[in-house]
């Protein structure tokens, strides 16, 4: 059994998330100077490792950088998606989906 979906606000890599476990999917903001460094994402997504990490909020950031930094971690798979694209999220629970377009 997982927890689901994970959605980090404007912070930095916090404590908080240390504790963290079993998030299917995870949305972590990615660009300075109010939010995360490519590096902090890397540590923060390490830490409580989601099965499908979104880098977001990135801005002028590379987004490929969180991509390079987490190569080698296989068990978490980065989605980079185009900053004004919509995604539907899903969550499927015994005999209920539940969907959201963010």
């Amino acid at each position: 059994m997982t927890n689901g979906l994970y959605i980090e606000g404007d912070n930095e890599n916090i404590p908080e998330m240390q504790a963290l476990k079993k998030i299917d999917c995870a949305f972590l903001p990615m660009n300075l100077l109010y939010t995360m460094s490519p590096e902090m994402v890397a540590d923060a997504a390490v830490a409580f490792k989601p099965m499908v990490l979104y880098p977001y909020h990135y801005g002028t950031t590379d987004p490929a950088r969180i991509v390079e930094l987490l190569k080698k971690n296989r068990d978490i798979e980065v989605r980079v998606r185009n900053m004004q694209e919509t995604i539907t999220v899903c969550r499927v629970k015994a005999t209920q989906s539940l969907c959201r377009t963010i």
